[in-house]
């Protein structure tokens, strides 16, 4: 495995795969174990890359400074001081995963195979997440992201997100696949890798992922990364029949979804879930306007909006929408400096790394996971949240090498580590209140 993915990554990998694997890594142990695992992460890093921390220009450096206090003042000022630990931590933890990434040094090859072991690892996760849809009665494919073993909730928006975030690349490699006749291991897999997630994604049942899904696919017909080819019409094909399959081996005693009534919200629900956002929309941007400084702080969300809310019995721990979430919980000021963080991310993979296809496909699915936070929020979710915030750190990290920077725009090692020391204590400090409460 050392010389598969430097011991780094692997590191990263375990946090996404250990978080995933327990309940989607909506728990606070979940969250506990990323903030843990960042510790020996930080050391290896520091060790191999020695003077790699002095590249990260000041401007990035200090907007990552002043978003973790605006964080800290949020959380200080919390109208909760019991609440918040996990937002507080994710957020945290992802910061710490952003800087330690962006000082890795990754080539392509490297990037390809973080890639292709976090693409198998889902793939599986969603052949497990099939049986459990076949032999249990949950109604909507989840995978881990379900109480195991007694699945009294899951949350299949959120596998689907974590599906969305990898599809890109698996739809990018599946489109260099010209001659569908000449078919060997490597496309077998691809081939196979694809139908299990799409078919996946579509047992999800998440409307948010279906439409999240067709802009990826748009925008790769429109990049020319995926071609309306046999390849991809045998794809389709495959996809549509291994669904109906699923469907069909579902037993008559549980019931079971029909996508033509949840895309005309029909299915039971009818206008509720539209209708529903809507009320949290407004609500969240009613307060916002009461605390625009430092928000209600984290996780208050579900307490304070029954105050702004107009639709009787429907509540939810945060507003399906991640910039809402986050100023009315932490404040205008830090969701300003959050956009700037995921802008110039975004930014740098546009600029410097479209006519990299393995840069593409992060962006793609940078783009897309936070195109489908802003109609729902799963972000809450350790594994997504660490995908998440690695893929912007490689955005950037990838980017930094081709940008001429004058010595004195640089930020000093010692900055970063005293940055890494404020993030670690804030997270002690914070773990072991929520354990001692």
């Amino acid at each position: 495995m050392k010389k598969y993915l430097p011991l780094p990554l692997i590191i990263l990998l375990g946090i996404i795969i250990l978080t995933a694997l327990h309940r989607g890594g909506i728990s606070f142990q979940a969250h506990l174990a990323w903030m843990v695992l960042l510790l020996p992460l930080l050391v290896f890093v520091y060790r191999d890359t020695k003077n790699k921390g002095q590249k990260i220009p000041s401007l990035v450096t200090g907007a990552i400074l002043l978003f973790i206090l605006s964080i800290i003042i949020g959380w200080s000022n919390s109208l909760m001081k019991d609440f918040g630990i996990i937002s507080v931590t994710g957020l945290l933890s992802g910061v710490a995963t952003l800087l330690i990434v962006i000082q890795m040094e990754i080539t392509d090859t490297i990037t390809h195979r973080f890639l292709k072991t976090l693409a198998i690892f889902t793939t599986l996760l969603a052949v497990l997440g099939i049986i459990l849809y076949l032999g249990t009665p949950i109604d909507r494919l989840a995978s881990t992201f379900t109480h195991l073993p007694f699945f009294t909730s899951s949350y299949p928006n959120a596998f689907a997100l974590l599906i969305l975030s990898i599809l890109p690349y698996t739809l990018i490699e599946f489109g260099k696949i010209e001659n569908i006749r000449s078919w060997n291991r490597e496309k077998i897999a691809l081939f196979s890798i694809s139908t299990i997630l799409i078919s996946s994604l579509f047992l999800t049942f998440s409307r948010g992922a279906f439409i999240v899904f067709a802009l990826i696919i748009v925008v790769l017909l429109l990049a020319k990364k995926i071609k309306l080819n046999k390849a991809l019409a045998s794809l389709a094909i495959t996809t549509i029949l291994l669904v109906t399959i699923i469907q069909i081996a579902r037993p008559n005693s549980v019931p079971t979804n029909e996508f033509g009534k949840k895309l005309t919200l029909s299915a039971g629900e009818k206008s509720s879930s539209v209708s529903e956002r809507r009320d949290f929309w407004e609500g969240a941007r009613g307060m916002i306007k009461e605390r625009p400084l430092t928000g209600f702080g984290p996780d208050t969300f579900r307490y304070a909006f029954p105050h702004y809310q107009k639709v009787p019995m429907a509540n939810s721990d945060h507003p399906h929408n991640m910039m809402l979430k986050h100023a009315a919980e932490f404040g205008v000021p830090s969701t300003l400096l959050y956009l700037g963080i995921i802008f110039t991310a975004l930014l740098l993979g546009w600029k410097f790394g479209r006519k990299n296809e393995l840069t593409f496909s992060i962006l793609i699915a940078s783009s897309a996971i936070i195109a489908h936070n802003m109609i729902d929020f799963n972000l809450n979710f350790a594994s997504t949240a660490a995908i998440f915030w690695t893929f912007l750190g490689l955005l950037i990290s990838q980017s930094l090498e081709k940008i001429s920077i004058k010595k004195s725009a640089l930020t000093p090692k010692r900055i970063v580590i005293c940055l890494y020391m404020l993030i670690v204590g804030v997270l002690f400090i914070g773990g072991m209140y929520e354990i001692y409460q």
